[in-house]
């Protein structure tokens, strides 16, 4: 193989001055590698584990997410307090939609509901409808 001189960062090597240089053998092929029995338990062990750890790790999340929730609920009580209302979550039935209720704390009755629960019927009854709701966990 022939090296030419580098020059100034413009220069280009000619079609000449590189020489090409091919390979006369084929490569081998490649081999899979072979697992012994032990090697493929060890490997199921290691995923089961994986899988059980993820699986406390997101019930750890959940009950975290859930404390959260319920002290964001609670503080948002303690200021709305002073314009004598509260407020009142729930989730609804078909569509899993989180529900609040403002109400006015002197008489208990319902100011506003967002979003309202009629609206929230009539979607998971078009949801019947177009087939959208199709499986229902047990």
């Amino acid at each position: 193989m022939r090296i030419d001189s580098v020059g100034g960062a413009n220069t280009m090597p000619t079609p000449q001055s590189v020489e090409r240089v091919g390979r006369t053998e084929a490569p081998a092929p490649i081999q899979p590698v072979k697992k012994s029995g032990n090697q493929n338990a060890s490997a199921a062990k290691q995923q089961e584990r994986i899988h059980v750890d993820a699986e406390v790790a997101a019930a750890e999340n959940t009950l975290q997410q859930e404390q959260q929730v319920i002290k964001a609920i609670e503080k948002a009580n303690k200021h709305i307090r002073t314009y004598d209302r509260r407020l009142e979550f729930s989730i609804h039935d078909t569509t899993k939609q989180i529900m609040v209720k403002v109400i006015n704390t002197e008489n208990d009755s319902v100011i506003r509901e967002i979003p309202s629960e009629k609206v929230l019927d009539m979607v998971a009854h078009l949801w019947e409808i177009s087939g959208i709701l199709v499986d229902e966990h047990r």
